[in-house]
């Protein structure tokens, strides 16, 4: 069985990703494992009433074709439940699709989905016999309150300097500011079709803008050996400057993986896996493109270009 302090080291920050999701996965499981106020705590807010006699959760557990979600709990051999767990990012198309059917296809009378998330997302809805329920993490906080494992206090006060633990209300000037922000909105969409005409030349394939922004990602993609290139501005914490960057996906098993992972590695881009699948990619904060206080489009575009012209020959 493998300690809680290893769970969470293999999480450690790096300048490769963030870790913040995985990080408040293993915390709140563990505190779902061994504290029993805030175990029944949150049965109850799931209207689960029988005695726990089994009590089993599994963390980034592989199931089949169908995923690995971040948590799994079985309860009294009659009641599985699926934790699906976000803190900044957005979920798959298909991920809570493809949680369903693990629902479905178990035996057990009781099977539960959960989205747990920072704010409010729209989600596609469940027929019976899955019982689907859109949490938010401030709703987790609340739970911890009268707790008294150290661990559960210590996520509890986590939440706290997170600002993840209370609900969601407007102040006069925050409202009065959502004007900038679509100011912002549409200059950065003007920003995104100029990459997309420097795309353009170098290859055939269809090329998709993002529709909004999400998980802090606003882009273009487009096909690239059976994989993704994406292109754009990305910011993977809220406490971390906004990213112009460019990236490639691939399946670890493409028949081009080895000579393209050599080739951006020479490029000096970084990369990480996630399951079946390598992720490159050249990032430069937002700040480096400003020339007296103002944001270079060229220089950005420029930026992305360079990058480009790099990796044509795989077009």
């Amino acid at each position: 069985m493998t300690s809680f302090f290893n769970k969470i080291y293999k999480y450690k920050q790096s300048e490769i990703r963030h870790q913040k999701e995985n990080f408040l996965t293993e915390i709140f499981a563990y505190c779902l494992t061994n504290d029993l106020i805030f175990r029944q705590n949150f049965l109850t807010l799931l209207n689960y009433k029988e005695k726990v006699e089994i009590f089993n959760c599994f963390t980034q557990q592989s199931i089949n074709d169908f995923g690995k979600p971040d948590i799994f709990i079985e309860i009294n051999n009659n009641t599985i439940i699926i934790i699906e767990c976000k803190v900044g990012s957005s979920q798959e198309a298909t991920q809570l699709n493809r949680y369903s059917k693990i629902l479905l296809k178990h035996k057990a009378e009781n099977k539960i989905l959960i989205y747990l998330t920072k704010i409010f997302e729209e989600t596609e809805t469940f027929d019976l016999p899955i019982r689907f329920f859109p949490l938010k993490w401030y709703e987790v906080s609340d739970l911890l309150i009268g707790c008294r494992n150290d661990i559960s206090n210590e996520l509890y006060y986590y939440l706290k300097e997170e600002k993840m633990s209370k609900k969601i209300t407007f102040n006069k000037s925050e409202l009065s500011a959502i004007k900038d922000i679509q100011e912002t909105y549409s200059k950065m969409y003007e920003f995104i079709l100029l990459i997309k005409d420097k795309l353009k030349p170098y290859i055939s394939s269809k090329i998709n803008v993002t529709k909004k922004i999400e998980g802090g990602d606003y882009g273009i993609t487009t096909d690239f050996h059976n994989g993704i290139l994406w292109l754009g501005f990305y910011q993977y914490d809220d406490d971390i400057e906004m990213q112009i960057s460019i990236s490639i996906e691939l399946p670890l098993k493409n028949e081009k993986f080895a000579e393209i992972d050599a080739s951006l590695k020479s490029f000096d881009w970084k990369s990480y896996d996630e399951e079946v699948k390598r992720i490159w990619f050249k990032t430069s904060s937002i700040s480096s493109f400003f020339i007296d206080d103002v944001f270079s489009t060229n220089k950005a575009l420029t930026f992305l270009e360079d990058e480009i012209k790099k990796i044509k020959v795989y077009f």
